[in-house]
């Protein structure tokens, strides 16, 4: 059996003459349950910039399924689906491949809430009501669907079979041939297609780009537990935003050459502004010449491929910043104490300690750091040390080839931290104790700069 390809029998369709659109074409009917059961086989969501959940959108289409199937048709725009390739076929059928063809990623580009109330509604015709409740997200749903998927077909045998009443309205683009011209047109106007379709709801910027590639590098040398926890599109259920890896990479970024960098990377911004870091880290990446050529990647389709290694090697950095941030925040509390100060009294400062229920300063419940989840005894706006981590630069240097790190930040840290805090501990007493305050102040930010280079010369005495 073919893993992309699928035939589906339109009814009521209509196509686009080529007239009208000479690169891509455009195909609009309805399909009946059967064939979105079949479709379902072969759907991909990837192509849609939001993942899909329950939401009281979906209730809303669930319910109109049930109470008033037979309008459903008139009630809903449907789903819209690209396909790599469309060939009409006799009897109101086509065969729809969904097969990457390296221009543009087929499947679902709107109507992802759809597709997922109506697969839920069929599924509850083979789930009892509590297996159907459990069902929150897109991928629950689609494992639920793989797990059912002979009984799903059952339900359309003709002895056996549900009468299903409703319609559900479906359009389908696609390439209508597989010249270079026609799929490097098909590539680029598929991603103005997909966000224009989708901006009943405002999408981030941070998903746009991750719907183009532009994430894509980072996303490889992650490592997974972290990756995983990431909100790369809207609904994704990531717990850290896309911006805070942004506001990570922009930090060996702005080692590069004043050629390369579009903005000035303030580092104010990096704590402040998440739309600047996510809007720098795109500026950099599609930087282009006077040509109006890309410099640091290469367009195929709608998708970006970096293939600058100046870039790269700065962005290899981020997977030792986001261990390198949670052993601050780790470490930041005790250091704190040592250079003289009293962390836990802290207004908004929580500690972890089961013995004190009564005292709501006090948790009985263990807090983790942001990357890896280890555990921690305190619980702190993150204000406190952004100025330490964006300070990590000092420990950065590019010579044009690459960026690299001058010595094991790691280390550095384990054997500085301490004395850093000493120096850059006035400047949370001069802040009123205040996180924000601290991390919007450019003095923070050119003191923790201060004591890092500070460091890195009683470092460099000590290990000669």
């Amino acid at each position: 059996m073919n893993k992309t390809k699928i035939i589906v029998k339109l009814e009521h369709f209509c196509e686009v003459n080529p007239s009208l659109s000479e690169f891509i074409g455009r195909i609009t009917g309805l399909i009946n349950a059967e064939n979105f059961v079949k479709l379902m086989s072969r759907l991909d969501i990837e192509s849609n910039p939001r993942k899909p959940k329950e939401s009281s959108v979906t209730k809303e289409i669930f319910e109109t399924l049930q109470q008033n199937p037979s309008y459903f048709h008139l009630m809903s725009k449907g789903i819209l689906l690209s396909s790599s390739s469309c060939e009409k076929m006799e009897r109101s059928r086509f065969k729809l491949d969904f097969e990457h063809n390296g221009f543009a990623q087929p499947g679902i580009l709107d109507g992802g809430h759809n597709t997922f109330a109506i697969a839920k509604f069929i599924l509850s015709h083979v789930l009892d009501e509590s297996e159907i409740k459990k069902i929150k997200d897109w991928e629950v749903l689609i494992d639920s669907w793989k797990t059912n998927n002979e009984e799903l077909s059952s339900l359309f045998k003709d002895d056996e079979g549900v009468d299903f009443k409703f319609h559900i309205p479906i359009e389908i683009i696609f390439p209508r041939n597989n010249s270079t011209e026609t799929l490097e047109a098909w590539g680029d106007n598929h991603r103005d297609i997909t966000h224009a379709r989708n901006n009943n709801t405002q999408l981030t910027d941070s998903t746009k780009d991750n719907h183009q590639g532009f994430y894509k590098y980072i996303k490889e040398l992650l490592p997974a537990t972290v990756k995983d926890k990431i909100e790369w599109k809207t609904n994704d259920g990531g717990q850290i935003k896309v911006a805070d890896i942004t506001a990570l990479a922009l930090i060996p970024l702005s080692k590069l050459p004043k050629s390369m960098l579009p903005v000035e990377i303030s580092p104010v911004k990096l704590y402040n502004s998440k739309q600047f870091c996510v809007e720098t880290f795109r500026s950099i990446l599609e930087m282009k010449g006077d040509d109006g050529n890309l410099l640091n990647g290469i367009r195929s389709g709608q998708m970006f491929d970096l293939s600058n290694t100046v870039i790269m090697s700065g962005l290899d950095l981020v997977k030792d910043l986001v261990d390198l941030y949670d052993y601050i925040y780790k470490e930041f509390p005790s250091a704190y104490n040592e250079a003289g100060g009293s962390f836990g009294k802290i207004d908004g400062v929580r500690i972890y300690d089961p013995k004190h229920l009564t005292d709501k300063k006090y948790s009985k419940r263990p807090f983790y750091t942001k990357f890896f989840g280890r555990q921690i005894t305190y619980q702190y706006a993150d204000g406190f040390i952004v100025p330490l981590v964006v300070g990590l630069s000092e420990l950065i240097n590019c010579d044009g080839k690459i960026i690299y790190w001058v010595t094991d930040p790691k280390e550095f840290l384990q054997e500085n931290l301490k004395s850093i805090l000493k120096i850059y501990s006035t400047v949370i007493k001069f802040s009123n104790w205040d996180p924000q305050k601290v991390g919007k102040d450019n003095g923070s930010y050119e003191l923790a700069a201060g004591a890092m280079r500070m460091a890195i010369s009683e470092h460099k005495f000590r290990n000669k």
